[in-house]
């Protein structure tokens, strides 16, 4: 679905970010992968998410991540504050791809300069995922004020590539992918 790397930064963008993330980790999740997603105590994420999730401070992540790691593939760490810290220590115990989660509404981040305490230059990929706003209220009637959970609804943009899809999109070129390396018999 979206490439992923060593150190990986997610942007909830706006209204319906939390439902977006959700969607592609259970993605990575429906395709085999097994994630742990490790949450601050005031994490909405943590209500978002179907799989393994444990509750961590920047102290105890070093105690709770080695009770974890058996058959597990991704690390999503939701918390804003200590990455750096965080993705030291995680390191220090394994290599899995970790991703990080952040909130664009932080005054902490800026996306075009990499000033802040987050610098967007420090992921291998950053991705801002939000929910489209749906249809203009110009053209709003009372037929189309169902609730709308499209995957065309979804909305993703890499940072650092420069480019913009919908889930959708994404899931379909991924299958398109894999079926073409079932078929020519590539590893990668």
């Amino acid at each position: 679905m979206l490439e992923l790397k060593s150190k990986n930064l997610f942007i909830k963008s706006g209204n319906g970010s939390h439902n977006v993330i959700s969607k592609v980790l259970d993605f990575y999740d429906l395709i085999g992968k097994n994630i742990l997603l490790l949450h601050y105590k005031e994490s909405s994420m943590a209500s978002w998410i179907k799989f393994n999730k444990q509750e961590f401070s920047p102290s105890s992540l070093k105690y709770i991540l080695p009770e974890h790691l058996f058959r597990l593939d991704l690390i999503v760490v939701d918390s804003n504050n200590d990455i750096e810290s965080n993705y030291r220590i995680i390191r220090q115990i394994t290599d899995l791809p970790v991703i990080f989660l952040i909130d664009i509404r932080n005054d902490n981040l800026d996306l075009k300069n990499s000033k802040g305490s987050i610098k967007i230059k420090n992921f291998d990929t950053a991705y801002i995922l939000s929910k489209s706003s749906g249809i203009p209220t110009s053209q709003l009637t009372i037929t189309s004020l169902t609730f709308s959970d499209k995957l065309e609804d979804y909305l993703v943009e890499s940072v650092k590539d420069e480019w913009k899809s919908n889930l959708k999109e994404l899931k379909i070129q991924y299958i398109r992918d894999k079926n073409l390396r079932d078929l020519l018999g590539d590893d990668e």
